[in-house]
């Protein structure tokens, strides 16, 4: 993500594409009123970091997804249990299968009846939630597969596309979209899959650059669990014409609140990308909330509708699209709870520590795997006598060591360990030379029989 409390102006930067120079502009550029995709009330800062804390101390196990931390909505065991899923952003919280939801205030309120229910009910839902007039429309339409397909280029063709440039029936059917009189009509459905509200599409508005005003999503009922990546956009026919050519499901956002709701529906998608030719800004503040993690930006200079029309590729522009946040760079949340582990663990996170040196433990804390200690000196200074009680030492702990010398051979540096691990000078306590060999023998340690010059290849073989 670019910060605009960091980047004020470009006129400092030098941009080799000119679509990066429009993006940084249009990211300063302050979102206007009659956009309110994105809830213009700040987060509370740290809320995830409290959310988490206030369920470890109550101990209640949860998991986290993308954008919410999820916990039993009831102490059933059976599979079928509803899940409660509090926004990580806000803490608004919220359960699919009983309806229930609330604040982070109501949850804490509220969590002891959750814990002692058994069961969560299943809330009454309807397929249709119209108004008497939205009905009747509904109602007097006719399906797509009603109609045969010249009829339905004729209609097409009043709203701009030709018969080069067309959206085939099977994408008019998939979306649920329908014909009322000589109009197109497209259901917008909710979280529930419910058809909560229909669009009218005026032939007389379809080459409008502001799209039209959703009061619901559009192209949620193509949604389901096996989808790992959709696309997002800002009007009804770029969601068509996406679909048509790349075969992704695209969904047409509406301007409202982005609700707990809608980022339940979209925690299981593992790539986003999000399309708002219009308003870089907006796209931004969007992938915000659905992480920025998962999210890809496409910075094409139109629309999809007019980019397929125009013959352009829909699917080379959506493959184009670039991740929000680089791989390569890292916010502190993304291992924030990493360090809580090891302050909290830090005898665990520390490593294999010496018992034959003290010192050296209390300086380095342990031996971790993955890391290399180079010792240095002049010969005959003591570094292999060194290493060879350091490897012992950790050897006796259990950790399996392979030990290679090039410099002295295999049964002068095994009598060296030897004698460390018995800590007698053996050649004047023979008697028992076999008992302290038997035990040597049956530890994890194991030598290279390199000695000299050899090849890097044959040793790494």
């Amino acid at each position: 993500m670019f910060s605009t409390s960091i980047i004020r102006s470009t006129s400092y930067y030098l941009f080799v594409n000119p679509c990066i120079q429009q993006l940084f502009n249009s990211i300063n550029k302050p979102l206007s009123n009659k956009q309110t995709l994105i809830d213009p009330n700040p987060p509370l800062v740290g809320q995830a970091i409290e959310i988490k804390e206030y369920l470890r101390q109550n101990s209640i196990s949860f998991d986290e997804s993308w954008t919410c931390i999820k916990a039993l909505c009831c102490q059933s065991s059976n599979r079928l249990s509803g899940v409660i899923h509090i926004e990580k952003e806000r803490g608004d919280f919220a359960c699919l299968k009983c309806s229930t939801n609330g604040t982070w205030i109501d949850f804490k309120t509220q969590w002891q009846h959750f814990k002692t229910r058994t069961y969560c009910p299943k809330a009454n839902t309807s397929s249709i939630l119209l108004s008497d007039k939205e009905l009747e429309i509904w109602e007097q339409s006719k399906t797509i597969e009603d109609n045969d397909k010249e009829f339905i280029d004729t209609i097409l063709s009043r709203y701009g596309f030709t018969e080069e440039y067309t959206i085939s029936m099977t994408t008019l059917q998939r979306y649920g979209i329908r014909l009322y009189q000589d109009q197109l009509i497209a259901p917008l459905h909710d979280t529930e899959r419910s058809i909560v509200n229909i669009v009218v599409l005026d032939p007389m508005s379809y080459s409008d650059t502001k799209p039209i005003k959703l009061p619901a999503p559009f192209g949620l009922n193509l949604l389901s669990s096996r989808n790992a990546e959709i696309i997002l956009v800002d009007s009804i026919w770029d969601a068509l014409c996406v679909y048509q050519v790349t075969g992704k499901k695209a969904i047409a956002l509406p301007s409202a609140k982005f609700s707990i709701r809608m980022n339940m529906i979209f925690e299981h998608l593992r790539k986003i990308h999000i399309w708002y030719w219009n308003d870089k800004a907006l796209a931004f503040r969007l992938a915000n909330v659905l992480n920025p993690h998962r999210c890809f930006m496409i910075t094409y200079p139109m629309n999809a509708y007019t980019a397929f029309k125009s013959g352009h590729s829909l699917k080379t522009i959506v493959n184009e699209s670039f991740a929000v946040i680089n791989k390569c760079i890292e916010q502190f949340d993304t291992f924030r709870d990493l360090i809580r582990d090891e302050l909290l663990q830090r005898t665990r996170f520390a490593g294999l520590q010496w018992q034959r040196f003290p010192m050296l433990t209390q300086i380095l804390k342990g031996h971790r795997a993955g890391e290399l200690t180079v010792l240095t000196g002049s010969t005959g200074c003591g570094k292999t006598t060194f290493l060879s009680e350091y490897s012992l030492d950790l050897c006796l702990q259990g950790l399996s060591t392979l030990f290679g010398s090039f410099e002295i051979q295999t049964h002068r540096l095994a009598k060296v360990m030897l004698t460390q691990y018995s800590g007698l000078n053996l050649s004047k306590h023979m008697d028992v030379f076999d008992k302290f060999a038997d035990q040597f023998a049956r530890l994890p340690m194991f030598f290279m029989t390199f000695h000299g010059q050899e090849s890097i290849d044959k040793v790494i073989n």
